[in-house]
This record gives C-alpha cells, structure tokens and sequence, in this order.
C-alpha cells in the first residue's frame, strides 16, 4: 500500500515517472514495474528504536537510537515485482524496561536488494552509567549511511536525549547526553545532535535544522529550541522571518507566508502554574517546559519538519511531565520526573528515536516514547 504515488507522463513519448512513497508497516508490499521502466531509485530508512523507562529509585534512562539509510540507482526489469518491507518503530514501554529495537525496512529486485536496519531502543538503570543506544545502518545502496545514537548519561538520574535516522546528507545526529540529578538531554534533529544537559532539574530544547537546542547551565530551567541559528537560553533559535516588504504589490497576503519558517519553539519555566513549550516551525526543534508546581502538567514543544521535540522535566509532587513529540525525521523529546504522577516521553518522528523517561524517587509512571516507522521510496523512470 502506497502513501503517495505520483506519475508524470505516459508510457510512449515524453517524460515517464512514477514516483511511490510506502509508510504501511506489516506485510510486505509488491509493486510490479511498468512495461516502459527500466531505472529505478531506491531508497530505505529503518525505524526508530523507542527509549527506555524507568519508576525505580534513582532510575536513569536513554532515548531511542535512529533508523539506518540506504540509497541505490539501479536498473529494472518491466513486469519484475519489487518488494518492500517497512519497519515499524520501536514500541514505547513503561514501567522499568529497556526500550525497543526498531524494524528492518528493505527493497528488492532481481538485481538489487538495499536495506536499513532500526535503531536500538534505549535503556535503563538504577545505578551506574549508561552508554549509547546504537544507531542501526544501511546496506546495498550506493549511499549507505547510519542512524544517530541516543545520548550517554553519568552516575545520576537523568534522561539521555534521542538520536536522529541517518540520510544522503551522512550519518544521523546523536542525542545529547545527560549528567545532573533530573536532567533532561535534548533531541537530535535531522543533521543537529541534541544538547547536553548542563544542570539539575534542568531540560533541553530540541535541535533544529541548522542550530541546537539550548542547554542553559542554571537549574531548573527550560530551553528554547533550535532552529537556522543554535537557541540561547529559553529563546529559541532564528528563522527566516517573511515580511510584507518581501510581498510588495501583493494584497491580502495570507497569514502562512508571514510566518517564520524554521523558528524554534520558546522554552517555558513557571514556578507557581503549568509549563508549556511552544512548539517549532518547519525545521524548528520544540521548546523545553520545567515547573516545580505541584498537582499541574508540563508540557515541551513539538519539532517541526526534521527537528527535535523539547524535553520536559519536573521536581514537584503529583506532577506530569509530558515530552515533545518529534517531527519528521526529528527525535522525541524525554521527560524527568521525581513526582508521584505521569513522565511520557515524545514520539520519534519517521526513522528518529523515540524519548526515554525516568522517575527518579521510584513512585509514579513512566512510559518511553515510541520509536519512528521506517519509510521507502521508489522512483521508476524510463
């Protein structure tokens, strides 16, 4: 089953190409080659691993791992049938658990096979440190390329940030690593790694596009995320921003041409009522949330297209903290909590890593964000 199939032309004269995006996981899925192709682009992005979760005592967890990539031109034969394969994400755990391992996306043809496997889910511990969830990697193609890391923690209870799916721009970005007591690390974007937590209770903005995500040295703060520029404490890095200048002669200029394409999303800290992150625009990491009031929910960010969701992180009691969500191809964001309520991790978008959790006084819930299916493409050409 097809996400998006486009054909230009015909089959006699002129320009013939079919162009299929497949985002279905499960069975695989045949597609027979027209009579008039005879090359092909493949390219397979392996799955998100998903991150850990951790209710236990001085519990510490890591984001998920990224996809693997691989990319191949190739010829085909008319009337061939291809096959593909999409690996599905990690699935989120909760609890104490590690996280889980993402699926193995692959296209074969008689002459060709490419594959890229998922990434490793994250994993979790009540003592000691914890190293990098790996990145799975590509075969097969002319591009070959592997998925980000997830982010190392030290001794303490913290949340190691996500790592990105590998690309034909290189290997996936690593998600930043954690250090401090109820630190959250922040999640890598498409080609920026996550930052690293500089301080306690203290929770990163996604990285965008082209900037990381802020990781401010002061306690109990939240981070702004990145975007064309790195963000700097809670404000979030620079997009492009349109102005009507740009649009003179135009009237009734519509709003979405005004907005700042690939604006970070604005970190939020409140110390008397609930916390949200904003989310980021189109290549715009999620803005971190930090409150340490009790009985309210904090919430991080969103990442726009290719970026990093926020992180979120709280010390106050029967408190939720509730991790950004990743865009396409961005990681999700993690959630620290030493709270009796819910800490959810974000979603890994396509190929990305999905957020660890930790609840480091051992009462509460905690359930990992989930890792980013796989994708494939193939473009059939005369």
């Amino acid at each position: 089953m097809t996400h998006i199939a486009q054909k230009y032309g015909g089959g006699s004269g002129g320009l013939s190409v079919i162009y299929e995006w497949f985002s279905t996981v499960g069975s695989p899925i045949s597609l027979t080659v027209p009579s008039w192709a005879r090359s092909a682009l493949f390219i397979a992005m392996g799955a998100g691993g998903s991150g850990a979760a951790c209710t236990s005592a001085n519990g510490r967890s890591t984001g998920g791992a990224g996809g693997g990539f691989s990319l191949a031109v190739t010829p085909v034969i008319p009337g061939e049938t291809l096959t593909i394969t999409i690996g599905a994400g990690g699935a989120d755990v909760t609890g104490v658990s590690n996280g889980n391992t993402g699926g193995t996306t692959s296209i074969a043809s008689t002459l060709t096979t490419i594959s890229a496997t998922g990434g490793a889910g994250g994993t979790q511990a009540t003592s000691g440190s914890l190293s990098a969830a790996a990145g799975g990697t590509g075969s097969g193609g002319q591009i070959n390329t592997s998925g980000g890391a997830s982010g190392t923690t030290t001794t303490n209870p913290c949340v190691a940030g996500a790592g990105s799916p590998g690309s034909h721009y290189g290997n996936g970005a690593a998600g930043g690593n954690a250090s401090h007591v109820g630190s959250v690390a922040g999640a890598a974007s498409l080609r920026v790694a996550g930052a690293s937590a500089a301080a306690g209770n203290h929770a990163c903005g996604g990285s965008g596009l082209g900037g990381a995500g802020s990781s401010s040295d002061s306690s109990s703060a939240a981070a702004g995320g990145g975007s064309r520029t790195a963000a700097s404490g809670a404000t979030p890095g620079l997009g492009m921003q349109p102005t009507a200048a740009m649009w003179t002669g135009v009237a009734d200029i519509p709003a979405i041409f005004l907005r700042a394409f690939g604006a970070g999303g604005q970190g939020a800290v409140s110390t008397s009522s609930t916390a949200t992150g904003s989310n980021g625009e189109p290549g715009g990491g999620g803005g971190a949330a930090v409150t340490n009031t009790s009985g309210t929910t904090t919430t991080a960010g969103k990442g726009g297209f290719f970026a990093g969701g926020g992180a979120a992180a709280t010390n106050a009691t029967s408190q939720s903290a509730i991790g950004g969500d990743g865009g396409a191809f961005g990681a999700g964001g993690g959630s620290s909590g030493t709270t009796s309520g819910q800490i959810s991790g974000g979603r890994g978008g396509n190929g990305a890593g999905g957020g660890g959790t930790s609840a480091a006084n051992g009462v509460g819930s905690a359930s990992s964000g989930q890792g980013g299916d796989g994708y494939a493409c193939v473009i059939l050409a005369i």
